[in-house]
Protein backbone atom coordinates (compact mmCIF):
# COMPACT_ATOMS: atom_id res chain seq x y z
CA UNK A 1 0.00 0.00 0.00
CA UNK A 2 2.90 2.56 0.61
CA UNK A 3 4.26 2.00 -2.71
CA UNK A 4 1.01 3.17 -4.34
CA UNK A 5 1.03 6.33 -1.82
CA UNK A 6 3.83 7.65 -3.95
CA UNK A 7 1.74 8.62 -6.98
CA UNK A 8 -1.64 8.64 -8.36
CA UNK A 9 -2.77 4.90 -10.13
CA UNK A 10 -4.22 5.43 -12.83
CA UNK A 11 -6.58 2.29 -14.39
CA UNK A 12 -6.31 2.64 -17.86
CA UNK A 13 -9.05 0.22 -20.26
CA UNK A 14 -6.76 -1.82 -22.74
CA UNK A 15 -8.85 -5.20 -24.14
CA UNK A 16 -6.65 -7.39 -25.92
CA UNK A 17 -6.76 -10.77 -26.04
CA UNK A 18 -4.28 -11.66 -23.21
CA UNK A 19 -3.83 -8.52 -21.33
CA UNK A 20 -6.37 -6.14 -19.72
CA UNK A 21 -6.67 -3.56 -17.06
CA UNK A 22 -3.56 -2.24 -17.28
CA UNK A 23 -1.90 0.61 -14.36
CA UNK A 24 0.58 3.09 -15.01
CA UNK A 25 2.86 5.25 -12.18
CA UNK A 26 5.26 7.26 -12.55
CA UNK A 27 7.48 8.42 -9.83
CA UNK A 28 9.92 10.82 -9.33
CA UNK A 29 13.48 9.94 -7.26
CA UNK A 30 15.34 13.39 -8.47
CA UNK A 31 15.13 15.86 -10.48
CA UNK A 32 16.78 13.73 -13.09
CA UNK A 33 15.80 10.28 -12.33
CA UNK A 34 12.07 8.87 -12.58
CA UNK A 35 10.58 5.72 -12.07
CA UNK A 36 7.71 4.40 -14.83
CA UNK A 37 5.54 1.29 -13.81
CA UNK A 38 3.22 -0.09 -16.74
CA UNK A 39 1.19 -2.88 -14.96
CA UNK A 40 -1.40 -5.88 -17.05
CA UNK A 41 -3.44 -8.38 -15.69
CA UNK A 42 -2.90 -11.68 -17.52
CA UNK A 43 -6.36 -12.91 -18.66
CA UNK A 44 -5.15 -15.50 -20.81
CA UNK A 45 -1.97 -17.09 -20.70
CA UNK A 46 -2.93 -20.02 -23.53
CA UNK A 47 0.13 -19.20 -26.33
CA UNK A 48 1.23 -16.95 -24.24
CA UNK A 49 5.09 -17.17 -24.59
CA UNK A 50 7.97 -14.35 -23.91
CA UNK A 51 7.89 -13.47 -27.90
CA UNK A 52 4.34 -13.20 -27.69
CA UNK A 53 3.96 -11.05 -24.56
CA UNK A 54 6.39 -8.39 -25.70
CA UNK A 55 5.00 -8.42 -29.16
CA UNK A 56 1.41 -7.91 -27.05
CA UNK A 57 3.14 -5.21 -24.88
CA UNK A 58 4.88 -3.03 -27.78
CA UNK A 59 1.35 -2.73 -29.22
CA UNK A 60 -0.36 -1.60 -26.31
CA UNK A 61 -0.45 2.40 -26.78
CA UNK A 62 0.29 3.01 -23.36
CA UNK A 63 3.89 1.53 -24.34
CA UNK A 64 4.51 3.90 -27.22
CA UNK A 65 6.16 6.89 -25.28
CA UNK A 66 9.09 8.67 -24.76
CA UNK A 67 10.06 11.03 -21.42
CA UNK A 68 11.47 14.13 -21.42
CA UNK A 69 12.85 16.24 -18.51
CA UNK A 70 9.55 16.16 -15.86
CA UNK A 71 7.17 14.65 -18.76
CA UNK A 72 6.18 11.54 -20.72
CA UNK A 73 4.51 12.10 -24.07
CA UNK A 74 2.68 9.26 -25.66
CA UNK A 75 3.98 8.72 -29.46
CA UNK A 76 3.85 5.66 -31.54
CA UNK A 77 6.55 3.63 -32.37
CA UNK A 78 8.89 4.89 -29.76
CA UNK A 79 9.45 3.75 -26.12
CA UNK A 80 11.94 5.58 -23.84
CA UNK A 81 14.44 6.60 -25.77
CA UNK A 82 14.52 4.03 -28.46
CA UNK A 83 12.52 2.99 -31.87
CA UNK A 84 10.33 0.19 -31.11
CA UNK A 85 11.08 -1.31 -34.67
CA UNK A 86 14.75 -1.78 -33.37
CA UNK A 87 13.71 -3.56 -30.06
CA UNK A 88 12.83 -6.59 -30.18
CA UNK A 89 12.21 -9.71 -27.27
CA UNK A 90 15.95 -10.79 -28.08
CA UNK A 91 17.42 -7.51 -26.37
CA UNK A 92 16.15 -8.52 -22.96
CA UNK A 93 17.82 -11.30 -20.81
CA UNK A 94 16.26 -13.83 -18.77
CA UNK A 95 17.29 -13.20 -15.16
CA UNK A 96 16.51 -14.58 -11.96
CA UNK A 97 14.80 -12.89 -8.87
CA UNK A 98 17.85 -12.50 -6.72
CA UNK A 99 19.66 -10.94 -9.81
CA UNK A 100 16.99 -8.36 -10.23
CA UNK A 101 16.92 -6.94 -6.76
CA UNK A 102 20.43 -6.58 -6.51
CA UNK A 103 21.02 -5.16 -9.84
CA UNK A 104 17.98 -2.62 -9.34
CA UNK A 105 19.67 -1.56 -6.04
CA UNK A 106 22.98 -1.34 -7.80
CA UNK A 107 21.54 1.13 -10.31
CA UNK A 108 19.42 2.71 -7.24
CA UNK A 109 22.49 2.94 -5.08
CA UNK A 110 25.38 4.16 -7.28
CA UNK A 111 26.62 7.43 -8.33
CA UNK A 112 25.22 8.49 -11.82
CA UNK A 113 27.07 11.21 -13.50
CA UNK A 114 25.65 15.17 -13.36
CA UNK A 115 22.86 13.69 -10.91
CA UNK A 116 21.25 15.19 -7.57
CA UNK A 117 20.54 12.86 -5.05
CA UNK A 118 17.87 10.43 -4.91
CA UNK A 119 15.06 10.80 -2.33
CA UNK A 120 15.88 8.13 -0.18
CA UNK A 121 12.54 7.20 1.30
CA UNK A 122 10.94 6.90 -2.06
CA UNK A 123 13.74 4.45 -3.38
CA UNK A 124 13.48 2.27 0.27
CA UNK A 125 9.63 1.88 -0.92
CA UNK A 126 11.03 0.99 -4.41
CA UNK A 127 13.38 -1.73 -3.46
CA UNK A 128 10.71 -3.21 -1.13
CA UNK A 129 8.15 -3.47 -3.60
CA UNK A 130 10.75 -4.87 -5.96
CA UNK A 131 11.82 -7.32 -3.08
CA UNK A 132 7.94 -8.59 -2.69
CA UNK A 133 7.73 -8.44 -6.67
CA UNK A 134 10.68 -10.71 -7.08
CA UNK A 135 9.29 -13.26 -4.64
CA UNK A 136 5.27 -13.96 -6.70
CA UNK A 137 7.51 -14.02 -10.01
CA UNK A 138 8.12 -16.66 -12.30
CA UNK A 139 10.05 -14.79 -15.41
CA UNK A 140 12.04 -11.76 -14.93
CA UNK A 141 13.49 -10.37 -18.22
CA UNK A 142 16.05 -7.31 -17.87
CA UNK A 143 16.79 -5.26 -21.19
CA UNK A 144 20.67 -6.16 -22.13
CA UNK A 145 23.04 -3.36 -21.46
CA UNK A 146 24.54 -3.55 -24.96
CA UNK A 147 20.91 -2.24 -26.07
CA UNK A 148 20.38 0.45 -23.43
CA UNK A 149 23.67 1.58 -23.46
CA UNK A 150 24.22 2.17 -27.02
CA UNK A 151 27.77 2.68 -28.47
CA UNK A 152 26.15 5.51 -30.90
CA UNK A 153 23.82 8.05 -30.08
CA UNK A 154 19.66 6.59 -30.14
CA UNK A 155 18.09 7.45 -33.76
CA UNK A 156 16.09 11.36 -32.39
CA UNK A 157 17.32 14.40 -30.81
CA UNK A 158 15.01 14.28 -28.30
CA UNK A 159 16.53 11.08 -27.40
CA UNK A 160 20.09 12.47 -26.05
CA UNK A 161 18.52 13.78 -22.74
CA UNK A 162 18.84 10.24 -21.54
CA UNK A 163 22.26 9.31 -19.53
CA UNK A 164 21.05 6.18 -18.53
CA UNK A 165 18.15 3.80 -19.14
CA UNK A 166 17.34 0.55 -17.86
CA UNK A 167 14.02 -1.66 -18.04
CA UNK A 168 12.61 -5.21 -16.71
CA UNK A 169 9.73 -7.04 -17.31
CA UNK A 170 8.56 -9.05 -14.44
CA UNK A 171 5.53 -12.15 -14.89
CA UNK A 172 3.88 -13.10 -12.01
CA UNK A 173 1.05 -16.07 -12.31
CA UNK A 174 -1.71 -13.30 -12.53
CA UNK A 175 0.40 -10.17 -13.73
CA UNK A 176 2.81 -8.20 -15.98
CA UNK A 177 5.20 -5.61 -15.12
CA UNK A 178 7.42 -3.12 -17.23
CA UNK A 179 9.43 -1.42 -14.85
CA UNK A 180 11.45 1.51 -16.13
CA UNK A 181 14.28 3.66 -14.77
CA UNK A 182 14.99 6.40 -16.76
CA UNK A 183 18.23 8.99 -15.91
CA UNK A 184 18.34 12.30 -18.34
Amino acid sequence: MVFQSLAKIIPLKAARSHLDNIQSIKVRLSNHATFVSLQWDIIDKSNLDWSNLFSIITSHNEYNFIHLNHNSFSLNGFHGPYNINNANHKHFDLIDSEFFYSSLNGILAKDHWLQPPMDNSKVSILLHRANDLSKSSSQIYMLNSSFNKPTKPYDHEWSHTFIEYYEYFVITSTKVFVWSLVYE
